[in-house]
């Protein structure tokens, strides 16, 4: 209480990352988790700083798993209770700039080895 915010400078034109955005991807049945998981890792590793968040839901073989990442760190995965309504399963919420939307996906299927195109 009674303390000032901070000002904050104006982002300069060097700052070409763009705006932070959001950008859902669509996981298939039946993904290789090992596989997902060292994408996931290599990913964050390589562009944590860019990507803000990432959240979704995925059905697993043990159940609907809860994914979240602030920047580099990962929560530990957390098994959900079934909910009956599956609309928001197996989707990943990527937020974070630099990137286009379509680099995510992209980049997922290439290293997964997913067939072309995945829903975006």
């Amino acid at each position: 209480p009674g303390t000032l915010p901070a000002d904050l400078p104006p982002l300069g034109p060097d700052d070409v990352r763009g705006p932070i955005q959001p950008t859902q991807v669509h996981i298939p049945d039946g993904l290789d988790w090992a596989s997902f998981a060292v994408w996931l890792s290599a990913l964050l590793h390589a562009r944590g700083e860019d990507l803000v968040r990432v959240k979704g839901v995925v059905r697993t073989p043990a159940g609907r798993l809860l994914l979240q990442t602030v920047r580099k760190v990962v929560q530990s995965p957390e098994i959900l209770p079934d909910q009956g309504d599956a609309r928001s399963d197996n989707v990943i919420v990527f937020i974070g700039r630099g990137y286009r939307p379509e680099d995510i996906s992209r980049s997922m299927q290439r290293f997964l080895d997913l067939p072309l195109p995945l829903p975006v």
